[in-house]
Protein backbone atom coordinates (compact mmCIF):
# COMPACT_ATOMS: atom_id res chain seq x y z
CA UNK A 1 0.00 0.00 0.00
CA UNK A 2 1.23 3.93 -0.67
CA UNK A 3 0.80 4.72 3.15
CA UNK A 4 1.46 3.15 6.29
CA UNK A 5 -0.46 0.02 7.26
CA UNK A 6 -1.02 0.99 10.53
CA UNK A 7 -1.63 4.71 9.61
CA UNK A 8 -4.27 3.23 7.51
CA UNK A 9 -6.10 1.11 9.97
CA UNK A 10 -6.43 4.16 12.56
CA UNK A 11 -8.10 6.37 9.68
CA UNK A 12 -11.04 3.47 8.84
CA UNK A 13 -11.02 2.57 12.82
CA UNK A 14 -9.75 -1.17 12.60
CA UNK A 15 -8.27 -0.70 16.35
CA UNK A 16 -11.60 0.42 17.54
CA UNK A 17 -12.53 -3.29 18.87
CA UNK A 18 -9.13 -3.06 20.78
CA UNK A 19 -10.17 0.56 21.93
CA UNK A 20 -13.22 -1.13 22.96
CA UNK A 21 -11.62 -4.12 25.00
CA UNK A 22 -9.27 -1.99 27.15
CA UNK A 23 -12.46 0.11 28.12
CA UNK A 24 -15.72 -1.95 28.50
CA UNK A 25 -19.04 -0.88 27.66
CA UNK A 26 -17.81 2.95 28.58
CA UNK A 27 -19.79 5.69 26.60
CA UNK A 28 -17.59 7.37 24.13
CA UNK A 29 -16.31 10.80 25.77
CA UNK A 30 -16.57 14.03 23.51
CA UNK A 31 -13.06 12.94 22.09
CA UNK A 32 -14.35 9.47 20.62
CA UNK A 33 -17.45 11.01 19.41
CA UNK A 34 -15.69 13.52 17.20
CA UNK A 35 -13.32 11.16 16.12
CA UNK A 36 -16.43 8.73 15.25
CA UNK A 37 -18.22 11.59 13.54
CA UNK A 38 -14.75 12.55 11.51
CA UNK A 39 -15.23 9.07 9.98
CA UNK A 40 -18.82 9.00 9.08
CA UNK A 41 -17.45 12.52 7.14
CA UNK A 42 -14.70 11.01 6.25
CA UNK A 43 -16.77 8.09 4.60
CA UNK A 44 -19.25 10.11 2.74
CA UNK A 45 -16.76 12.40 1.43
CA UNK A 46 -17.69 15.82 2.13
CA UNK A 47 -17.29 17.43 5.18
CA UNK A 48 -20.18 19.71 4.68
CA UNK A 49 -23.21 19.07 7.44
CA UNK A 50 -25.24 19.10 3.76
CA UNK A 51 -23.20 17.70 1.51
CA UNK A 52 -23.25 18.98 -2.05
CA UNK A 53 -21.62 20.11 -5.05
CA UNK A 54 -19.25 22.96 -5.16
CA UNK A 55 -19.96 26.34 -5.38
CA UNK A 56 -18.54 26.68 -9.05
CA UNK A 57 -21.67 24.41 -9.79
CA UNK A 58 -24.39 25.35 -7.47
CA UNK A 59 -27.20 23.06 -8.03
CA UNK A 60 -30.11 22.11 -6.15
CA UNK A 61 -34.03 20.66 -6.78
CA UNK A 62 -35.53 24.32 -6.86
CA UNK A 63 -38.48 25.64 -6.33
CA UNK A 64 -40.64 28.19 -7.89
CA UNK A 65 -44.24 29.44 -8.85
CA UNK A 66 -43.86 26.52 -11.51
CA UNK A 67 -43.07 23.36 -8.87
CA UNK A 68 -46.39 22.11 -9.30
CA UNK A 69 -45.77 21.57 -12.89
CA UNK A 70 -43.54 17.80 -13.14
CA UNK A 71 -43.57 17.35 -17.04
CA UNK A 72 -40.35 20.25 -17.34
CA UNK A 73 -37.16 17.49 -17.28
CA UNK A 74 -38.95 15.58 -19.91
CA UNK A 75 -40.08 18.45 -22.46
CA UNK A 76 -38.85 21.35 -23.96
CA UNK A 77 -40.22 24.08 -21.68
CA UNK A 78 -40.78 27.63 -22.80
CA UNK A 79 -41.83 30.84 -20.93
CA UNK A 80 -42.74 34.12 -21.58
CA UNK A 81 -43.60 37.36 -18.84
CA UNK A 82 -44.06 40.80 -19.01
CA UNK A 83 -41.69 42.06 -16.24
CA UNK A 84 -42.38 46.10 -17.22
CA UNK A 85 -38.55 46.84 -16.36
CA UNK A 86 -36.11 44.40 -15.49
CA UNK A 87 -32.80 45.08 -13.89
CA UNK A 88 -34.57 45.83 -10.20
CA UNK A 89 -36.55 42.39 -10.73
CA UNK A 90 -33.30 40.35 -12.25
CA UNK A 91 -32.79 38.25 -9.23
CA UNK A 92 -36.58 37.38 -8.36
CA UNK A 93 -36.80 36.61 -11.82
CA UNK A 94 -33.84 34.21 -12.07
CA UNK A 95 -34.74 32.71 -9.11
CA UNK A 96 -38.20 32.03 -10.23
CA UNK A 97 -38.11 30.71 -13.87
CA UNK A 98 -34.91 28.73 -13.56
CA UNK A 99 -36.73 25.46 -14.33
CA UNK A 100 -37.53 26.79 -17.92
CA UNK A 101 -35.32 25.85 -20.71
CA UNK A 102 -35.94 29.06 -22.75
CA UNK A 103 -36.80 32.37 -20.75
CA UNK A 104 -38.37 35.27 -22.58
CA UNK A 105 -39.36 38.93 -21.20
CA UNK A 106 -40.65 41.29 -22.98
CA UNK A 107 -40.72 45.21 -21.56
CA UNK A 108 -37.59 45.04 -19.72
CA UNK A 109 -36.76 49.26 -20.32
CA UNK A 110 -33.32 48.49 -20.66
CA UNK A 111 -31.09 51.48 -21.82
CA UNK A 112 -28.68 50.88 -24.57
CA UNK A 113 -25.91 51.88 -22.15
CA UNK A 114 -26.98 48.92 -19.42
CA UNK A 115 -23.80 46.74 -20.00
CA UNK A 116 -25.00 42.64 -20.82
CA UNK A 117 -22.47 41.35 -17.82
CA UNK A 118 -25.42 43.06 -16.01
CA UNK A 119 -27.70 40.39 -17.44
CA UNK A 120 -26.67 37.01 -17.28
CA UNK A 121 -28.28 34.58 -15.43
CA UNK A 122 -26.78 31.18 -13.76
CA UNK A 123 -26.90 28.25 -16.07
CA UNK A 124 -28.17 30.09 -19.21
CA UNK A 125 -26.16 31.63 -21.75
CA UNK A 126 -25.59 35.40 -22.29
CA UNK A 127 -29.72 36.78 -23.45
CA UNK A 128 -30.09 37.61 -27.01
CA UNK A 129 -31.40 41.64 -26.82
CA UNK A 130 -32.81 43.84 -28.27
CA UNK A 131 -33.52 47.06 -26.67
CA UNK A 132 -36.24 49.61 -28.03
CA UNK A 133 -34.04 52.58 -29.68
CA UNK A 134 -36.51 55.67 -29.15
CA UNK A 135 -36.59 55.42 -25.93
CA UNK A 136 -36.14 53.42 -22.26
CA UNK A 137 -39.40 50.76 -22.69
CA UNK A 138 -40.12 48.25 -24.36
CA UNK A 139 -37.66 45.97 -25.38
CA UNK A 140 -36.86 41.75 -25.50
CA UNK A 141 -34.65 39.58 -23.87
CA UNK A 142 -34.68 36.03 -24.59
CA UNK A 143 -32.21 33.11 -21.94
CA UNK A 144 -31.97 29.65 -23.38
CA UNK A 145 -30.43 26.57 -21.36
CA UNK A 146 -26.74 26.41 -21.97
CA UNK A 147 -26.95 23.10 -22.91
CA UNK A 148 -28.85 23.57 -25.62
CA UNK A 149 -27.32 24.86 -28.94
CA UNK A 150 -28.90 28.02 -30.01
CA UNK A 151 -28.26 31.09 -32.77
CA UNK A 152 -29.71 34.38 -33.77
CA UNK A 153 -31.62 35.04 -36.79
CA UNK A 154 -31.71 38.48 -37.67
CA UNK A 155 -32.99 37.45 -41.66
CA UNK A 156 -36.27 36.92 -39.65
CA UNK A 157 -36.46 39.82 -37.68
CA UNK A 158 -38.56 43.00 -40.38
CA UNK A 159 -38.09 46.47 -39.85
CA UNK A 160 -40.55 48.45 -37.70
CA UNK A 161 -41.97 45.66 -34.57
CA UNK A 162 -39.79 44.43 -31.59
CA UNK A 163 -38.74 41.00 -31.99
CA UNK A 164 -35.90 38.56 -31.63
CA UNK A 165 -35.85 35.39 -33.37
CA UNK A 166 -33.84 32.17 -32.86
CA UNK A 167 -32.80 28.88 -33.96
CA UNK A 168 -32.52 26.27 -31.72
CA UNK A 169 -30.53 22.97 -32.61
CA UNK A 170 -31.13 19.41 -31.23
CA UNK A 171 -29.78 15.96 -32.55
CA UNK A 172 -33.01 15.40 -35.27
CA UNK A 173 -34.68 18.40 -35.61
CA UNK A 174 -34.37 22.52 -35.74
CA UNK A 175 -36.97 24.76 -34.19
CA UNK A 176 -37.67 28.46 -34.87
CA UNK A 177 -38.43 30.53 -31.19
CA UNK A 178 -39.74 33.85 -31.82
CA UNK A 179 -40.31 36.85 -29.19
CA UNK A 180 -43.10 39.80 -29.65
CA UNK A 181 -43.73 42.49 -28.40
CA UNK A 182 -46.59 44.83 -29.98
CA UNK A 183 -47.16 48.09 -28.05
CA UNK A 184 -51.14 49.23 -27.39
CA UNK A 185 -52.64 51.51 -29.97
CA UNK A 186 -50.27 50.19 -32.76
CA UNK A 187 -50.56 51.41 -36.09
CA UNK A 188 -52.09 48.52 -38.47
CA UNK A 189 -48.84 47.45 -39.84
CA UNK A 190 -47.22 46.33 -36.95
CA UNK A 191 -49.47 43.59 -36.44
CA UNK A 192 -48.87 43.33 -40.33
CA UNK A 193 -45.14 43.41 -40.18
CA UNK A 194 -46.23 40.56 -37.32
CA UNK A 195 -47.46 38.61 -39.69
CA UNK A 196 -45.05 38.94 -42.13
CA UNK A 197 -41.90 37.97 -39.78
CA UNK A 198 -44.11 35.15 -38.87
CA UNK A 199 -44.23 34.32 -42.56
CA UNK A 200 -40.66 34.41 -42.93
CA UNK A 201 -39.96 31.79 -40.25
CA UNK A 202 -41.94 29.27 -42.23
CA UNK A 203 -40.58 30.09 -45.39
CA UNK A 204 -37.24 28.41 -43.90
CA UNK A 205 -38.79 25.20 -44.14
CA UNK A 206 -38.35 24.61 -40.08
CA UNK A 207 -41.57 22.80 -39.40
CA UNK A 208 -41.36 23.57 -35.55
CA UNK A 209 -42.33 27.04 -34.74
CA UNK A 210 -43.00 28.44 -31.63
CA UNK A 211 -44.31 32.02 -31.09
CA UNK A 212 -44.85 33.98 -27.71
CA UNK A 213 -45.15 37.34 -26.42
CA UNK A 214 -47.42 40.27 -25.49
CA UNK A 215 -49.57 41.65 -28.49
CA UNK A 216 -51.93 43.40 -26.97
CA UNK A 217 -55.28 42.07 -28.52
CA UNK A 218 -57.63 40.48 -25.88
CA UNK A 219 -58.24 37.39 -27.68
CA UNK A 220 -61.68 37.05 -24.50
CA UNK A 221 -62.78 39.95 -27.23
CA UNK A 222 -64.32 38.77 -30.88
CA UNK A 223 -63.56 41.74 -32.46
CA UNK A 224 -59.25 42.10 -31.27
CA UNK A 225 -59.13 37.80 -31.20
CA UNK A 226 -60.27 37.94 -34.81
CA UNK A 227 -56.96 39.67 -35.63
CA UNK A 228 -55.11 36.87 -34.13
CA UNK A 229 -57.11 34.10 -35.28
CA UNK A 230 -55.93 35.48 -39.03
CA UNK A 231 -52.87 34.93 -38.39
CA UNK A 232 -52.98 31.55 -37.11
CA UNK A 233 -55.70 30.12 -39.52
CA UNK A 234 -53.41 31.40 -42.14
CA UNK A 235 -50.10 29.79 -41.08
CA UNK A 236 -51.67 26.47 -39.56
CA UNK A 237 -51.42 27.56 -35.94
CA UNK A 238 -52.65 26.83 -32.80
CA UNK A 239 -53.04 29.62 -29.74
CA UNK A 240 -52.61 27.45 -26.72
CA UNK A 241 -53.20 29.87 -23.69
CA UNK A 242 -56.99 29.90 -22.32
CA UNK A 243 -57.55 32.09 -19.65
CA UNK A 244 -56.75 35.99 -18.29
CA UNK A 245 -52.89 37.19 -18.49
CA UNK A 246 -53.50 40.20 -17.46
CA UNK A 247 -55.29 42.63 -14.84
CA UNK A 248 -56.19 45.62 -14.01
CA UNK A 249 -57.94 47.29 -11.18
CA UNK A 250 -60.94 47.17 -13.09
CA UNK A 251 -60.87 44.25 -16.06
CA UNK A 252 -58.97 41.53 -17.07
CA UNK A 253 -57.59 40.56 -20.84
CA UNK A 254 -55.83 37.66 -22.41
CA UNK A 255 -52.93 39.42 -24.32
CA UNK A 256 -49.90 37.44 -23.45
CA UNK A 257 -50.08 34.48 -26.28
CA UNK A 258 -48.12 31.50 -27.40
CA UNK A 259 -48.64 30.51 -31.17
CA UNK A 260 -47.36 27.12 -32.25
CA UNK A 261 -47.27 25.02 -35.46
CA UNK A 262 -49.34 21.96 -36.19
CA UNK A 263 -46.06 20.29 -36.24
CA UNK A 264 -45.87 20.93 -32.67
CA UNK A 265 -46.59 18.73 -30.10
CA UNK A 266 -47.91 20.44 -26.64
CA UNK A 267 -47.65 18.41 -23.71
CA UNK A 268 -48.37 21.31 -21.42
CA UNK A 269 -49.42 25.04 -21.14
CA UNK A 270 -50.75 27.21 -18.97
CA UNK A 271 -50.92 30.47 -16.59
CA UNK A 272 -48.55 30.90 -13.76
CA UNK A 273 -48.69 33.35 -10.31
CA UNK A 274 -47.83 36.75 -11.00
CA UNK A 275 -44.58 36.77 -8.37
CA UNK A 276 -43.46 40.31 -9.26
CA UNK A 277 -44.67 43.45 -7.31
CA UNK A 278 -47.01 44.94 -10.04
CA UNK A 279 -50.02 45.61 -7.22
CA UNK A 280 -52.63 47.24 -9.20
CA UNK A 281 -51.68 46.50 -13.21
CA UNK A 282 -49.61 43.36 -13.78
CA UNK A 283 -49.20 40.44 -16.46
CA UNK A 284 -49.04 37.02 -15.80
CA UNK A 285 -46.11 35.03 -16.84
CA UNK A 286 -47.09 31.84 -19.37
CA UNK A 287 -45.45 28.40 -19.72
CA UNK A 288 -45.42 25.99 -23.08
CA UNK A 289 -44.11 22.91 -22.56
CA UNK A 290 -43.09 20.79 -26.49
CA UNK A 291 -42.72 17.44 -26.34
CA UNK A 292 -39.08 17.41 -28.08
CA UNK A 293 -36.24 15.23 -27.06
CA UNK A 294 -33.72 17.79 -25.64
CA UNK A 295 -30.09 17.38 -24.13
CA UNK A 296 -30.10 15.14 -20.98
CA UNK A 297 -29.27 17.58 -18.17
CA UNK A 298 -26.72 16.15 -15.54
CA UNK A 299 -28.34 14.93 -12.23
CA UNK A 300 -27.19 12.75 -9.66
CA UNK A 301 -28.10 11.51 -6.55
CA UNK A 302 -26.84 11.90 -2.96
CA UNK A 303 -27.30 10.54 0.25
CA UNK A 304 -27.83 14.44 3.04
CA UNK A 305 -27.26 13.52 6.57
CA UNK A 306 -29.62 15.60 9.30
CA UNK A 307 -27.07 16.04 12.18
CA UNK A 308 -29.11 18.29 13.91
CA UNK A 309 -31.50 15.38 14.43
CA UNK A 310 -29.32 13.00 15.13
CA UNK A 311 -29.94 10.32 18.35
CA UNK A 312 -26.31 10.64 19.54
CA UNK A 313 -27.28 8.84 22.62
CA UNK A 314 -28.25 5.53 20.71
CA UNK A 315 -25.14 6.03 18.78
CA UNK A 316 -22.80 5.87 21.47
CA UNK A 317 -24.91 3.31 23.54
CA UNK A 318 -24.70 0.55 20.06
CA UNK A 319 -20.99 1.67 19.22
CA UNK A 320 -19.81 0.90 22.81
CA UNK A 321 -21.87 -3.12 22.55
CA UNK A 322 -21.37 -3.81 18.95
CA UNK A 323 -18.74 -6.75 19.36
CA UNK A 324 -16.13 -5.15 16.92
CA UNK A 325 -14.01 -7.80 16.88
CA UNK A 326 -16.40 -10.19 14.98
CA UNK A 327 -15.31 -7.75 11.94
CA UNK A 328 -11.89 -9.64 11.91
CA UNK A 329 -10.79 -10.73 8.62
CA UNK A 330 -7.47 -12.09 7.16
CA UNK A 331 -7.76 -10.07 4.34
CA UNK A 332 -7.77 -6.29 4.74
CA UNK A 333 -9.68 -5.01 2.36
CA UNK A 334 -12.52 -7.47 3.46
CA UNK A 335 -11.69 -6.32 7.10
CA UNK A 336 -11.65 -2.56 6.78
CA UNK A 337 -15.05 -3.09 4.45
CA UNK A 338 -16.31 -4.67 6.92
CA UNK A 339 -15.79 -1.55 9.46
CA UNK A 340 -17.00 0.98 6.82
CA UNK A 341 -20.22 -0.95 6.07
CA UNK A 342 -20.93 -1.52 9.91
CA UNK A 343 -20.16 2.24 11.01
CA UNK A 344 -22.50 3.32 7.90
CA UNK A 345 -25.14 1.02 8.79
CA UNK A 346 -25.21 2.25 12.49
CA UNK A 347 -25.13 5.55 11.50
CA UNK A 348 -28.25 5.59 9.24
CA UNK A 349 -29.70 3.82 12.28
CA UNK A 350 -29.23 6.70 14.39
CA UNK A 351 -28.98 10.03 12.15
CA UNK A 352 -31.83 10.58 9.44
CA UNK A 353 -30.82 10.50 5.97
CA UNK A 354 -32.84 10.75 2.58
CA UNK A 355 -31.37 10.50 -0.96
CA UNK A 356 -32.11 13.66 -3.09
CA UNK A 357 -31.63 14.11 -7.02
CA UNK A 358 -29.29 17.16 -7.59
CA UNK A 359 -29.75 19.00 -10.93
CA UNK A 360 -28.22 21.95 -12.31
CA UNK A 361 -30.86 24.72 -11.60
CA UNK A 362 -30.50 27.38 -8.50
CA UNK A 363 -28.71 30.55 -7.48
CA UNK A 364 -26.52 29.86 -4.89
CA UNK A 365 -28.11 32.08 -2.75
CA UNK A 366 -31.63 30.37 -3.57
CA UNK A 367 -31.87 28.13 0.30
CA UNK A 368 -34.19 26.43 1.24
CA UNK A 369 -35.74 29.16 3.64
CA UNK A 370 -37.07 31.14 -0.02
CA UNK A 371 -37.95 27.55 -1.40
CA UNK A 372 -40.51 27.18 1.99
CA UNK A 373 -41.51 30.86 1.69
CA UNK A 374 -42.46 30.56 -2.25
CA UNK A 375 -44.59 27.28 -1.74
CA UNK A 376 -46.42 29.13 1.25
CA UNK A 377 -46.56 32.27 -1.55
CA UNK A 378 -47.99 29.84 -4.01
CA UNK A 379 -50.94 28.69 -1.91
CA UNK A 380 -51.94 31.97 -0.55
CA UNK A 381 -52.19 32.65 -4.43
CA UNK A 382 -53.87 29.90 -5.10
CA UNK A 383 -56.59 30.80 -2.15
CA UNK A 384 -57.13 34.25 -3.21
CA UNK A 385 -57.28 33.02 -6.74
CA UNK A 386 -60.47 30.80 -6.43
CA UNK A 387 -62.24 32.77 -3.53
CA UNK A 388 -61.76 36.50 -5.22
CA UNK A 389 -61.72 37.40 -1.40
CA UNK A 390 -59.99 41.02 -0.98
CA UNK A 391 -58.78 40.13 2.23
CA UNK A 392 -56.96 36.48 0.82
CA UNK A 393 -55.60 38.94 -1.78
CA UNK A 394 -54.17 41.19 1.04
CA UNK A 395 -53.03 38.45 2.18
CA UNK A 396 -51.20 36.89 -0.87
CA UNK A 397 -49.66 40.50 -1.64
CA UNK A 398 -47.67 40.77 2.13
CA UNK A 399 -46.64 36.76 1.70
CA UNK A 400 -44.99 37.53 -1.99
CA UNK A 401 -43.61 41.02 -0.48
CA UNK A 402 -41.98 39.14 1.98
CA UNK A 403 -40.73 36.40 -0.34
CA UNK A 404 -39.09 39.28 -2.77
CA UNK A 405 -37.58 40.85 0.47
CA UNK A 406 -36.19 37.23 0.98
CA UNK A 407 -35.07 36.72 -2.13
CA UNK A 408 -32.97 40.15 -2.72
CA UNK A 409 -31.53 39.66 1.03
CA UNK A 410 -30.16 36.72 -0.43
CA UNK A 411 -28.40 37.57 -2.58
CA UNK A 412 -26.82 40.57 -1.03
CA UNK A 413 -26.05 38.17 1.89
CA UNK A 414 -24.05 36.04 -0.51
CA UNK A 415 -22.40 38.66 -2.43
CA UNK A 416 -21.11 40.31 1.19
CA UNK A 417 -19.89 36.70 2.37
CA UNK A 418 -17.81 36.43 -0.50
CA UNK A 419 -16.01 39.71 -0.33
CA UNK A 420 -15.44 39.32 3.08
CA UNK A 421 -13.64 36.11 2.79
CA UNK A 422 -11.26 37.73 -0.58
CA UNK A 423 -10.27 40.22 2.75
CA UNK A 424 -9.74 37.74 4.97
CA UNK A 425 -6.12 37.25 5.94
CA UNK A 426 -3.62 34.37 5.03
CA UNK A 427 -6.25 33.37 1.95
CA UNK A 428 -4.18 30.64 0.66
CA UNK A 429 -4.22 31.69 -3.82
CA UNK A 430 -6.31 28.57 -4.61
CA UNK A 431 -9.02 29.58 -2.33
CA UNK A 432 -8.63 33.49 -3.32
CA UNK A 433 -9.55 32.36 -6.58
CA UNK A 434 -12.44 29.59 -5.69
CA UNK A 435 -14.14 32.27 -4.02
CA UNK A 436 -13.37 34.77 -6.63
CA UNK A 437 -15.11 32.24 -9.18
CA UNK A 438 -17.77 32.91 -7.40
CA UNK A 439 -18.51 35.85 -8.65
CA UNK A 440 -18.51 35.00 -12.03
CA UNK A 441 -21.92 32.88 -13.41
CA UNK A 442 -21.23 29.96 -15.41
CA UNK A 443 -23.55 31.31 -18.60
CA UNK A 444 -21.58 28.18 -21.01
CA UNK A 445 -20.17 25.41 -20.83
CA UNK A 446 -16.57 24.77 -20.27
CA UNK A 447 -16.22 21.53 -22.22
CA UNK A 448 -17.05 20.03 -25.59
CA UNK A 449 -17.06 21.74 -29.00
CA UNK A 450 -18.34 25.06 -28.91
CA UNK A 451 -21.60 26.28 -31.31
CA UNK A 452 -19.94 27.14 -35.12
CA UNK A 453 -22.07 29.65 -36.51
CA UNK A 454 -21.15 29.69 -40.49
CA UNK A 455 -23.64 32.49 -42.01
CA UNK A 456 -26.28 31.70 -39.83
CA UNK A 457 -25.72 28.21 -40.23
CA UNK A 458 -25.15 25.75 -37.09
Amino acid sequence: MSIDIQLYRVTVGLFCSVQHKMKGTKRFDSFELVSWMAMILLLGGDIHTNPGPSPERPTSSSDSSFTMINDFSKTLSFVHYNVQSFLRKKDIIEGELDLFDIISLTETWLAATTDSDALLFQNYSPPFRKDRGTDNHGGILVYVNNQIPAIRRPDLEVHGIESIWIELQFKTKKLLYGTFYRPPNSAPYVLTQIENSIGLAFDTNISDIVVAGDFNLDMLKPLTSAKVLNITSQYNMSETIQEPTHFTETSNSLIDLFLVSSSCKVALTGVGEPFLDQNTRYHCPIFCCIDLTKPHLRTYKRMIWQFNRGDYNGLRRETACFPWETLQHDNIDTYASNITDTINKITKEHIPNKIVTIRQSSPPWFHNEIRKQIRKRKRAYDKAKKSNNPHHWQTYNQIRNKTTTLLRNAKHNLTVKLADKLKTEGLTPTDFWKTLKQFRLKTTKNTGIQILNDMGHM
